[in-house]
């Protein structure tokens, strides 16, 4: 069960504002929810078990005490000037008589988690985007919901973290600008509708492959990113898709400007051929609709022919091999498929291909991804649940995929966020991380090993043997560790909620 956070509301105020920083290791998820697992895949059960006002509630009461009780609130950019503050004092090591000068710290999760019921694969935390570096294709960059960014250039097999110094961790999208690699666009926050999607702090920009990163652009254009589009004709144009709708900038981050568009965009896509005109979806998980401009967002028209009257969160796909072709993988306002539907002349009719093979359960408000095969338009991927495939426009879609399997080469992690190709390999990003298929999806291996993105929902120690390490994270169960957190095993899926160890037994 994944609960939704149905009382989403947006503050005007970036993070914490601590002036102390944090180095933490454990993060306790105050909108924890539960995703309750049977079996059988498809007999998964939803219960919001908190109304919107409660969880708005729980929400406000949380900035309340970190502003610092009753009637205070967090300035924006705290959390900025609290990192500036830190930047300026002396390390404890070089502090003379200092008691804990010696003391020297260090992750005890510093790698993926080994998952005991394939014995093959590696899982790490909630990842949101895939982004590649246009001519190599080792180089890799992920954001994930609550880790920050990270980067390989091996194809995956060793990851470096970018962003933990930045004023949040919780990502939405990042992208690579085509011309130049080297420029970086993150949108933070992330724009899932979960209990524990994290707010965060507008937009940064990276003009050295990730090694540094400014704030371009403040929570004002939006706290909740779930796309960023660069214009290939000019790419100091950028889309940012988010909780406040389409924002734009024409100089490369320095000014944004809002294109009207509507509020809870969940994706943002520009025709290659024509980048004036540009598709999104708005209205969130209870009012999703397609909209098109052919003026570069000074105006939008609503696309409705052939589409429900009634939708909820909504995912687009551009077919890269055929500009016209795009696919819409639509859910219903209670999360379940309401179609998945494909236009061949960019926007104006669209048909319904597929509406009875329900890939998203019932959680297409939080887990929806499509993606089209870079050389096929018939080709069609989809998430949610799990992957399926369609070489006929999604009439026809199979299984790609098994959460619950116990074969590596068949799992890819449940609760599919995003789906990319990079040339003709097929990247997924999931609430277990990263996964790639070299064929289509038939076959996955995972890219987790030496991520570190999990996002803890509690952990708890051995009293009587401190090597003992146990937690518990969002959807990836219990953990353990034997040896002081180098390595950790998990042993089934499912979120993980609290952990306490008996101290006397």
């Amino acid at each position: 069960m994944k609960m939704k956070n149905s009382g989403f509301n947006e503050k005007s105020s970036a993070l914490i504002g601590f002036i102390a920083v944090f180095i933490v290791c454990i993060t306790f998820n105050f909108g924890q929810s539960s995703k309750i697992y049977s079996q059988d895949k498809n007999a998964e059960v939803f219960e919001n078990q908190e109304s919107g006002e409660e969880i708005l509630q729980r929400e406000q009461f949380i900035y309340m005490r970190r502003a610092g009780g009753p009637g205070k609130t967090i300035p924006p950019g705290a959390y900025q000037r609290a990192l500036y503050q830190k930047s300026l004092l002396p390390e404890d090591r070089n502090i003379q008589g200092s008691p804990t000068a010696t003391i020297s710290w260090q992750s005890v999760n510093p790698i993926g988690l080994f998952y005991l019921r394939t014995s093959n694969n590696y899982i790490s935390g909630r990842t949101n985007s895939i982004a590649f570096h246009p001519s190599d294709p080792n180089i890799i960059y992920i954001a994930a919901a609550q880790g920050g960014v990270w980067k390989t250039t091996d194809g995956g097999l060793n990851w470096t973290a970018l962003t933990d110094n930045l004023s949040t961790l919780a990502c939405g999208d990042i992208v690579v600008n085509p011309s130049n690699p080297d420029i970086l666009y993150l949108g933070t926050g992330e724009l899932n509708y979960s209990g524990d999607s994290q707010y965060g702090d507008g937009i940064f920009k990276s003009t050295d492959a990730g090694l540094s990163w400014h704030q371009v652009a403040t929570v004002s254009a939006g706290s909740r990113f779930s796309q960023l589009a660069i214009d290939p004709s000019n790419t100091d144009i950028v889309y940012a898709a988010g909780n406040l709708g389409v924002y734009k900038t024409t100089n490369g981050g320095t000014n944004w400007i809002s294109t009207s568009s509507g509020s809870n965009a969940n994706c943002v896509f520009i025709d290659p051929v024509n980048t004036q005109v540009i598709f999104i979806t708005t209205g969130g998980t209870g009012s999703g609709v397609i909209k098109r401009s052919t003026d570069g967002g000074a105006s939008w028209t609503l696309l409705s022919h052939g589409l429900p009257g009634s939708a909820g969160r909504t995912q687009l796909a551009m077919s890269k091999s055929n500009h016209n072709v795009l696919y819409a993988s639509i859910a219903k306002t209670n999360g379940q498929l309401e179609g998945l539907y494909r236009t061949t002349n960019g926007g104006d009719n669209w048909t319904l291909q597929n509406s009875t093979t329900n890939y998203l359960g019932s959680q297409g408000w939080y887990d929806n991804a499509v993606v089209v095969h870079p050389t096929n338009p018939d080709y069609v991927i989809v998430g949610g649940l799990d992957i399926y495939a369609s070489t006929d426009g999604g009439v026809t879609l199979n299984i790609k995929s098994h959460w619950a399997t116990t074969s590596p080469s068949l799992f890819s992690h449940a609760d599919i966020h995003t789906l990319r190709y990079n040339g003709s390999v097929l990247y997924c990003g999931s609430d277990g991380g990263v996964y790639k298929s070299p064929d289509n999806a038939d076959s996955w291996s995972d890219l987790n090993q030496t991520l570190s993105t999990l996002q803890y929902q509690s952990a708890d120690y051995d009293v009587t043997d401190l090597s003992k390490i146990y937690g518990g994270t969002q959807d990836n169960n219990k953990e353990s560790s034997t040896d002081g957190g180098l390595n950790w095993v998990q042993r089934t899926t499912g979120d993980g909620g609290d952990t306490i160890v008996d101290p006397v037994n």
